[in-house]
């Protein structure tokens, strides 16, 4: 009775403890972004891509991009800085399929974008930057997205000071 109650307890525990954490295993990838078009200057686009050990910036900067990046490394600083943003993803948003929330950009208010590949789920999301139009557990991942890339963005604005 004891090894069958000890057995129960411990699939319990194994079973709730890392379904709803996401973690980078190697060949993960996290990809965050803003876009904004009407908008000039530098940090109008800014996509980042987020490994289990690095974080990368693409170049091309192109607005609404989701397939054609060309990501270059950043310092570990920069990677410190983004790398809690994966535990900020609502599991409510990995349930769901590839979509888009609001009307990004409509009233050039900027929008997000969301990819994620890890292992066999591969999913994309373009969320309003306004969060009327976005359901309420985006709420603050919203918030989380938009001040990492302002932080890798004084990150980028002091290293040229310098």
């Amino acid at each position: 009775m004891k090894a069958k109650l000890f057995f129960i307890v411990t699939i319990l525990l194994l079973s709730c403890s890392s379904q709803d954490d996401f973690t980078l295993a190697e060949g993960d990838s996290f990809i965050f972004g803003h876009f904004f078009g009407e908008c000039a200057g530098e940090f109008c686009v800014e996509t980042f891509k987020l490994t289990s050990d690095t974080l990368f910036e693409d170049t091309i900067d192109r607005y609404l991009n989701l397939e054609n990046f060309n990501f270059v490394p950043l310092s570990i600083e920069q990677y410190d800085t983004a790398k809690s943003l994966t535990t900020k993803i609502p599991q409510q948003l990995l349930r769901r399929t590839s979509q888009t929330f609001g009307c990004p950009d409509c009233a050039d208010q900027g929008g997000i974008i969301v990819l994620v590949n890890k292992s066999s789920l591969k999913k994309q999301y373009i969320i309003d930057l306004d969060k009327s139009a976005a359901p309420k557990y985006l709420h603050e991942f919203i918030d989380q997205v938009t001040y990492t890339i302002n932080r890798l963005n004084e990150d980028f604005s002091k290293a040229e000071l310098h």
